[in-house]
Formats: structure tokens, C-alpha cells, sequence
């Protein structure tokens, strides 16, 4: 629903294991990848194995390479704007 995609951008959830997911996800980002022996014990005590780490860590790597060829190559967009979420 969208208060959970709302919490999902900034880095929460309501669900406990989907919310190590995300700050998981927010540490590689922020990181470049050079998360913490804590960040990987967090989302492991959450539930997730390492195939689900590295799978966490592709879709970062993929949704980071999209942003930054929309970024370069500056599509013109045709649909409707919308507001930023919230940092």
C-alpha cells in the first residue's frame, strides 16, 4: 500500500524482516558496497541467507545503474510528474 511504499523510501517498513531489507539495501548504496560485518549480521539475523544477500545486492546494483543512464541520458518523460518522497 502506499504508507508502506512511503516507508520503504526512507528506509523503514512495517514488517521487521522487510525493513532489515531496505536498510540492507540503504547500506550498499551509502557504502558503495563496503557494508559493516554489522550490516551483514543484521539483514542475516533478519532471516536472509547469503543467496538473498547477493540477490539484495544485484537489484541495488541494477536499480543504481538505471537511475544513473536516466541521469545521463535525460529522457524526456511522458507521464504525469510527481512529487519526490521525502528524504
Amino acid at each position: 500500500d502506499s504508507e508502506e511504499l512511503e516507508l520503504n523510501r526512507r528506509g523503514g517498513s512495517r514488517v521487521p524482516k522487510r525493513a532489515a531489507a531496505v536498510r540492507f539495501a540503504n547500506a550498499i548504496a551509502d557504502t558503495r558496497g563496503k557494508v559493516s560485518d554489522e550490516d551483514l549480521a543484521d539483514v542475516r539475523k533478519a532471516g536472509f541467507t547469503d543467496a538473498d544477500i547477493v540477490a539484495i545486492a544485484g537489484l541495488t546494483a541494477q536499480f543504481l545503474f538505471t537511475n544513473f543512464m536516466s541521469n545521463i541520458s535525460q529522457p524526456e518523460l511522458d507521464f504525469p510528474a510527481v512529487a519526490p518522497a521525502r528524504a
